[in-house]
Formats: C-alpha cells, structure tokens, sequence
C-alpha cells in the first residue's frame, strides 16, 4: 500500500482539540533550483523586456492555435515535469500529467482569441514575468464554439547564460 494508515495514541477523555505530530522522511527530490539560474530583472528595461515577453507569449499563441502539440510539448516539458515533481507525482504519473495537459491545450486549436489588453506583470522575486489581462488571468485565452474561455497561462525567465526568456 502506498499511503500508511494514520494511527493517534488512545484518547481516554473527552478532548476540545488533539494535537499529534510524528515524523517522516518522503524519500523525494523536491528542490527547484531552475531560477538560480534566471537572471534578476528588477533593473530591466521594461519597455525592453515587455517587447520581448510579447513576441514569447505570441510564439506560444500560435502554437496554440496551430494545435502543434509536439511543439508545445518541447517548449513546456521541464516546465510540466517541475510542476509535476512538486506534486510528488512517480514517472509514470508525471508522463499522465503532461500527456493530460497536451490534451488540454490542443483544444485551443483555431480558438485563439487576439493577444491584447495586458500587462507586464514581474513577479516579486524579481525573475519571472507573465502577461495578464485586466482581471488578473493569463492574457493567452481561448474560446471555443460554445463561448467557453480558457486561459493559458505560464511564467517566464531569463537564462543568465543565453539571456533568453525560457518557460518556467
């Protein structure tokens, strides 16, 4: 069995609250070290780095409508198995997650709406950046035959070897 059964010590009164606390060892790599290595953006040029967050997100607009999988999957992959490994999800399970997730956004295919009506948001440890629209979503948004939107949001960095915007 993968999860253990929760045992608490014998209660002989009645109780308001119990407190129990054990411990544990996950045996799971859970470290993120992908922004030691983004450069600090907190002197950008904003102008600059908007400009170049437009072209980035746009790349990705079209990839969406296109309904390129492949390519998603190629630009987004650490992105997807980051968010997976944080999860604490096996190979097996992570290999489900983006495969669910390729799924998801090949749905946006031709029911991409206009890139328009954003702003540049960087984040508060200064490396990553994301566009979002007036209400705080993504600005990369999809509607499909029924009227129903999506977002597709993700956040971006920029390497300190190569100085290009990369998903994070």
């Amino acid at each position: 069995k993968r999860v253990k059964k929760l045992c608490f010590p014998p209660i002989t009164e009645p109780q308001d609250s119990l407190i129990h606390s054990w411990e544990f060892d996950a045996a799971i790599d859970f470290e993120n070290k992908t922004l030691d290595n983004a450069l600090n953006l907190s002197n950008a040029d904003i102008s600059s780095l908007e400009k170049e967050v437009v072209e980035k997100y746009q790349e990705v607009h079209d990839l969406l409508n296109s309904g390129n999988t492949k390519a998603f999957r190629a630009l987004f992959e650490s992105s997807l198995i980051r968010e997976a490994k944080t999860e604490y999800y096996t190979e097996e399970e992570t290999q489900s997650y983006i495969a669910e997730q390729l799924v998801w956004e090949s749905k946006a295919r031709g029911a991409m709406l206009p890139l328009a009506n954003y702003t540049l948001k960087v984040h508060l440890n200064n490396k990553t950046v994301e566009l979002i629209s007036s209400d705080g979503n993504s600005a990369l948004i999809s509607m499909d035959k029924e009227g129903y939107t999506r977002t597709h949001g993700f956040y971006l960095y920029k390497d300190k070897s190569t100085g290009k915007l990369m998903v994070f």
